[in-house]
């Protein structure tokens, strides 16, 4: 039985970097752990890598809709490889939680995200959410400014290790199933 992992983030150069494509950045490097090829699939909209870890059936989905559309690009991948809503996770920023932690569960509220509301809009709920961490943004820094910038100088290691983090949750989830769980990260 296959599952679809869902990175969220924004299409083009000029976002490659921001705090916001922190879902593509896990699942770019889920693809290369796990020798997955990315293409493009134009009727989804979406960069699509498929790969087989154990026994398992895994399909790879970047949604080249921009944020506020990823649901339609799930939607239609859902449909094409035949996967339920329960059988999708979701990678994505969360500014919601501290910038060192990194959380996963099983379904709740979108919480402002649009990506998110878009996913339930579109294809329901429950699906698993890996939710990595930026915390609040700064003062007076409104909160679409500050996930449309580029990770700082000072962030990139503190976001290698959550993305490495994301990676391991993944692997356990996929032997275990999905598990709610919180791990904050030594600084």
């Amino acid at each position: 039985m296959a599952i679809m992992i869902v990175g969220l983030g924004n299409p083009g150069a000029e976002y490659k970097k921001t705090r916001h494509n922190a879902g593509f950045l896990a699942l770019d490097k889920l693809a290369a752990e796990w020798g997955a090829s990315w293409r493009v699939n134009t009727t989804a909209k979406a960069e699509v890598a498929e790969v087989i870890v154990g026994e398992m059936k895994i399909v790879l989905v970047k949604p080249q809709t921009f944020m506020n559309n990823s649901g339609l690009a799930v939607a239609s991948l859902m449909h094409r490889y035949k996967i339920t809503i329960e059988r999708v996770w979701v990678v994505y920023d969360d500014a919601a939680i501290a910038n060192d932690q990194v959380r996963v569960r099983r379904g709740g509220s979108a919480g402002g995200h649009n990506g998110l509301k878009s996913i339930i809009a579109h294809n329901g709920d429950p699906f698993a959410r890996f939710r990595i961490g930026l915390g609040n943004p700064p003062e007076r820094v409104p909160l679409e400014e500050f996930v449309l910038q580029n990770f700082k100088a000072d962030e990139m290691t503190l976001l290698e290790d959550k993305l490495n983090v994301v990676i391991e949750l993944i692997n356990e989830a996929r032997v275990t199933g999905v598990q709610e769980k919180t791990v904050t990260i030594a600084t």
